[in-house]
Parts: structure tokens; C-alpha cells; sequence
């Protein structure tokens, strides 16, 4: 499990591939294909009129899928200095013409910690559905291309953006952010 290790503003990136069996990711896929989403989320409040798709998630939910044992394996070795509780969990799916806007998941006085997991079992490169990650100079730094079942944990104070699918693409871009904050002590 050697991640790829990134940084924007010497804030880390690490991306993480082959957690998850082939097998064990189709059922996941399957369960949220399924699941009612709600065109409710937005990227920050003064954008409140742009939305997407998404569903929050209970913390059994995680473990039922088997993406808690993972992800918190993973955010151990983004950072073994701290504990961490989870304080928000949910699926965003995100398709062609969906505007998905640079926004932080953290504010800069914090410490959290995102792990994003890309849940489509089947992407190909040219559908686009990157998340950009944005030098506070420079725009647009890093780019992680969307890989079925990666996972991805970076600092919530990094300005990024999902990207929804190119036109070529007929199915929705489907991500599950886990979002951790530091326990104080």
C-alpha cells in the first residue's frame, strides 16, 4: 500500500490504488446506483444556486461497504502525529453539464482531512471527472485523474474542484468524501 504523495502549498495529496477487489467495487457501485439522491449539495454558500447530486451517509453505511477499515488505515499514514473523528460522510454523483465549483472542505484555522473515493467501476480516461487542486498562486496545480477505486486523502484546506464528465460519458461520476477532523488533546 505505497501511495503516490503529492502537495499543493505544502499541503499533502496522497492517492492510494488498488484497495478495493474488483468484485468488492462493483457491489459497491451497484448499491449506490440504486440509492435516491437528492440535487442538494453545494460547493460553498455563496454559490447556493449551483447543485448537485448527493446523499449523506451514516458511518455503518461505510463499514457495511467496507471503506471505513481503508480509509482510516490510509489516513493513518497521511498523518500518525493525530487521531481523527469522522464529523461527515457522503456520495456526490455528478454528470455531464453538472457545474462543480473550487471550493475548501476545511477552514484554514483547521486541520481536516478529506479522503475522497472514486467509486465508478468502469471510467475511462477520456470521460474527464479529474479533481483539480488549485496553487493559491498559480490555479490549477495538480490534476487526479478519476481511477475506479481509488481513494485519495489530502488536506481540507487545499482549494479543489470535481470535474463532471465529459460529453462522451452516459453515466455519472460517483465520489464518496469522508470527512475527518483532528480530536483535540
Amino acid at each position: 500500500m505505497q501511495p503516490i504523495a503529492l502537495s499543493v502549498n505544502d499541503r499533502k495529496i496522497l492517492i492510494f490504488d488498488h484497495l478495493l477487489r474488483e468484485d468488492s467495487l462493483q457491489k459497491i457501485s451497484v448499491i449506490l446506483q440504486n440509492t435516491p439522491y437528492r440535487r442538494n449539495e453545494i460547493a460553498t454558500p455563496d454559490s447556493e444556486e449551483i447543485k448537485h447530486h448527493s446523499i449523506d451517509l451514516q458511518t455503518q453505511h461505510l463499514e457495511q461497504l467496507g471503506l471505513l477499515g481503508p480509509s482510516n488505515a490510509c489516513l493513518a499514514l497521511f498523518d500518525s502525529s493525530r487521531s481523527y473523528k469522522i464529523f461527515r460522510q457522503y456520495v456526490n454523483v455528478c454528470f455531464f453539464g453538472d457545474l462543480l465549483l473550487p471550493h475548501r472542505d476545511s477552514e484554514l484555522k483547521n486541520n481536516d482531512v478529506t479522503a475522497l473515493w472514486y467509486l465508478n467501476p468502469l471510467w475511462k480516461r477520456e470521460w474527464g471527472g479529474e479533481t483539480l487542486f488549485y496553487d493559491e498562486v498559480n490555479g490549477a496545480s495538480v490534476a487526479v485523474e478519476n481511477v475506479p477505486g481509488r481513494l485519495v486523502l489530502f488536506d481540507g484546506k487545499i482549494l479543489h474542484a470535481g470535474k463532471a464528465p465529459n460529453r462522451n460519458c452516459y453515466q455519472g461520476r460517483m465520489t464518496l468524501a469522508i470527512k475527518y477532523y483532528p480530536i483535540p488533546g
